[in-house]
């Protein structure tokens, strides 16, 4: 049975000092209007190709709005055979709360 961890928005800024790779799963307006820094916003039409990008091994950090639906995405990461892969909880309410200044709300296009 593959398995993920569960991470708290503190030990999640550490892996985000450390380089580990955000995956936000929100709705892609809400991703605009504010995300974690360097995050790759993730739906169902991107994840094949993040997958086929991603390494393995990669710490990967996966939030969304209140921490309940990355738990089913972290499960699925963990099962295409990720082995660092977290589920952060409160998601990003609770980063936001913990880390407001630590957003970026630029949107890309």
């Amino acid at each position: 049975m593959s398995e993920f961890k569960r991470v708290s928005t503190a030990d999640a800024f550490n892996h985000l000092q450390q380089g580990a790779i955000f995956v936000d799963i929100r709705d892609l307006n809400s991703y605009q209007q504010a995300h974690i820094p360097n995050a790759t916003h993730l739906d169902n039409q991107g994840i094949h190709d993040f997958l086929a990008n991603a390494e393995l091994e990669d710490t990967i950090i996966i939030y969304c709005y209140h921490g309940h639906s990355s738990l089913a995405a972290a499960h699925f990461f963990a099962d295409q055979g990720f082995s660092n892969v977290y589920s952060m909880d409160g998601g990003f309410t609770a980063w936001q709360q913990d880390y407001p200044s630590v957003c970026d709300d630029t949107v890309e296009e």
